[in-house]
């Protein structure tokens, strides 16, 4: 893992700035996971999760990644969504994907169990 300066702590309004810009990209995943889903699909209704996505679930995200902005930092919350967008250098490792997709199988069984059953 690269080694990172601290120039200096992030102030409170830093922190407040770190907060809204997580949310914004919160909801910009929360936007853009039906949209993909919809084209690695073909068909337009067959990966509808809007009504699961824009819900108490996605509001719930959309705040917890606030929380976890401002309390963690910059280069914490950086890293967060570095892991949710797949661009972390924690990626390179093989075994940290073989973990990741174990985890997003298990995940896409409960989201489909709680749709369907």
């Amino acid at each position: 893992m690269a080694q990172r300066s601290h120039a200096r702590p992030d102030s409170f309004f830093d922190r407040v700035l770190i907060a809204f810009a997580a949310a914004v990209v919160a909801i910009l995943t929360l936007i853009l996971v039906p949209i993909f889903g919809a084209a690695l699909t073909g068909q337009p209704g067959a990966f509808d999760l809007w009504g699961l996505l824009i819900s108490k679930i996605g509001l719930a995200f959309v705040v917890t990644s606030a929380i976890i902005g401002f309390v963690a930092g910059s280069e914490k919350t950086a890293d967060f969504f570095g892991l949710i967008w797949g661009t972390h250098e924690l990626w390179e490792n093989e075994r940290f994907v073989l973990a990741a997709l174990s985890v997003l199988i298990v995940g896409l069984g409960v989201v489909i169990a709680y749709l369907f059953l």
